[in-house]
């Protein structure tokens, strides 16, 4: 924690006690640890995911402050701390190599140093107890002069080239810097203006699809069904949840209210009593936070906000198990 200053006066005064820094990067380097700026370490991502069989992860990124000063890594014959190109937001790793004084002066005389340390960390998900620890995938150092497109196209790469190591990244994290932000209104497309999104036919789309007689839906083990709508007209009185057969099946598909009636709190309330209901009551209230998010006057700034994000995780952590299941077993079961 005290850093490499803190660990030679330890060792100094503790003498014996603890390896000299030099032996601990050589047997650092010696167990294929050693980092190199810009280039990530998706080799030794696989193999972690190897030994310890998970599939999903937490991609977290964000900049540091760090002095400016420029050294000579020997190893690689690299010279580091100038500002680490991006290629389309991708940084170029021993970029600043040369065997020429002259091109090494430039360098001084006309690159920038960085004063900004970028780095990029994975934290699996896992169903075992024990905590898991963190993983370091890269860093580098930068400057400022970079945009939200930048962020953008180098989360996209970390997505796919994880995806290599058999590691899906479900989600992104940062803090609140301007650019970040930006990047993660783009790649969500949840906090566009709403005049450019038909949010309505969005939700009739959603309402139309629970009753398509063709398709089927699940969620994990259970099943998407509009006949719990219709059991639950059946069995319960209409003063619990509201609801007509006109409700859930109305003549005109393009019909908005039906789908604010389907997905009241009323309905999700006596739909905890159904069985095989589980699924079902998740697609719904998908409908339900879309439309207190975008549609709804009445959200308050935050509970708007609340259920713009509950329709994402559900979205990606749907999509997330439809890619990792297998369509023929589930044709199989059902």
């Amino acid at each position: 924690m005290g850093g490499r200053n803190t660990y030679e006066y330890i060792r100094l005064n503790l003498p014996g006690a603890v390896p000299s820094i030099t032996s601990v990067d050589g047997s650092i380097t010696k167990a294929g640890g050693k980092i190199v700026e810009g280039e990530f370490r998706y080799d030794a991502l696989s193999d972690l995911q190897i030994s310890n069989n998970y599939q999903l992860a937490i991609c977290s990124e964000d900049c540091t402050g760090v002095i400016q000063k420029v050294v000579y890594d020997a190893s690689t014959n690299t010279v580091i701390e100038f500002s680490t190109p991006l290629d389309h937001g991708v940084p170029v790793p021993q970029f600043f190599q040369t065997d020429s004084y002259d091109e090494l002066k430039k360098c001084f005389e006309n690159e920038e140093k960085s004063n900004l340390l970028n780095v990029h960390m994975l934290e699996r998900l896992t169903i075992s107890k024990s905590s898991s620890t963190s993983f370091f995938l890269g860093a580098y150092g930068i400057t400022s002069k970079f945009n939200s497109i930048d962020v953008l196209r180098r989360w996209l790469w970390v997505f796919e080239r994880s995806r290599i190591s058999n590691i899906r990244i479900l989600t992104f994290s940062t803090d609140c810097d301007p650019k970040y932000l930006r990047a993660m209104r783009l790649i969500s497309g949840f906090f566009a203006k709403l005049p450019n999104i038909p949010i309505i036919h969005l939700c009739t789309k959603i309402r139309n699809r629970l009753l398509s007689q063709s398709a089927s839906m699940f969620i994990g083990n259970g099943k998407i069904s509009v006949d719990v709508l219709f059991d639950l007209i059946k069995n319960q009185s209409k003063l619990i949840h509201g609801l007509v057969k006109t409700d859930v099946y109305p003549k005109d598909r393009q019909n908005f209210s039906s789908c604010a009636k389907i997905s009241t709190d009323d309905v999700l309330s006596a739909l905890n009593n159904a069985s095989d209901s589980y699924a079902t009551q998740v697609y719904l209230r998908l409908l339900r936070s879309i439309i207190l998010a975008y549609i709804e006057q009445s959200t308050s700034i935050i509970d708007r906000i609340y259920h713009s994000w509950i329709t994402v995780f559900i979205c990606r952590l749907w999509w997330t198990w439809l890619q990792l299941t297998d369509v023929e077993e589930i044709s199989t079961e059902y």
